[in-house]
């Protein structure tokens, strides 16, 4: 079932956006030392397959390699089912625990200023000639041939493309070829094919939904270069979202009709709900 937010408006409605952001899409993240991690994942192992933790955990098990490598943080509630999985005690394994998107603001930073050495201001014509003759020189280096890429089609700024954003910030990848998204092939299935209609809908784009063998997961692929072009434009990050700054875009933050898809999305994928007593 597709999740649905209401937000309150009033005169501190930025305020209330942030909150909410934090309330209901930020899960806290867990970080470990390699060596600790390294010991964690060992004795993880040792008990369980991959494919039986992932399918515990409703993750991918992509998801769970990642967490092994210490690519990505871990959630804290996943944390503990990890703990208890391993047999271990929490204490024995000494963590950090960090909010969501604890480093963004620097490696935006200094993935915008690194960018923009390599391949010259994307806003300017001249960064854009100077990078199309990068990328050209590259080709014929390589002898690669050249290929036509697939025809897309651009969406203004819309709910729906807010919506689609905020999906792919919670559960979606972006390679250099792919905007995908993996979620559970039992209780998600229905959200599952919703994305990839949502993909057609907005870009014109077949996305299938495919069974992932040996796990309770699905991914939802589209295959464009464009399409990852585009939105990266539109403000999403190609490859490991923690280390490269995901954010919220800003023409979403800016406009507050935007903000109610945006978290539709972001919870549907990576969202809890917690009572508090």
């Amino acid at each position: 079932m597709r999740g649905s937010v209401t937000l309150f408006m009033g005169d501190n409605e930025r305020l209330k956006f942030y909150i909410l952001i934090v309330i209901i899409a930020s899960i806290m993240r867990i970080k470990l030392t390699e060596k600790t991690r390294t010991e964690l994942f060992l004795k993880l192992s040792q008990n369980k397959s991959t494919g039986e933790i992932a399918d515990i955990l409703h993750v991918s098990k992509r998801t769970i390699k990642e967490w092994g490598k210490g690519n990505n943080t871990i959630p804290e509630e996943s944390f503990k089912k990890i703990i208890v999985l391993s047999c271990s005690k929490k204490n024995h394994f000494p963590y950090e625990t960090l909010p969501e998107n604890w480093n963004a603001s620097d490696a935006a930073r200094k993935g915008g200023i690194a960018r923009n050495k390599l391949r010259g201001n994307p806003g300017t014509k001249e960064g854009r000639i100077k990078g199309g003759l990068k990328s050209l020189k590259i080709h014929n280096a390589l002898k690669t041939g050249f290929k036509i890429e697939k025809k897309i089609r651009k969406p203004g700024q819309s709910e729906e493309l807010a919506e689609m954003l905020g999906i792919l910030v919670g559960d979606g990848h972006l390679s250099e070829y792919q905007a995908s998204m993996t979620t559970n092939s039992v209780t998600d299935i229905e959200h599952a094919f919703f994305v990839s209609g949502l993909f057609k809908k907005l870009f014109n784009l077949e996305a299938p939904v495919q069974k992932n063998s040996g796990s309770k997961s699905v991914d939802v692929i589209a295959s464009s270069k464009k399409l990852v072009g585009f939105l990266v434009l539109m403000g999403m990050t190609k490859g490991n979202k923690i280390h490269n700054g995901l954010h919220i875009p800003i023409w979403i933050m800016k406009n507050k009709k935007f903000w109610r898809p945006f978290i539709r999305g972001l919870f549907d994928t990576d969202g809890c709900a917690r009572i508090l007593f």
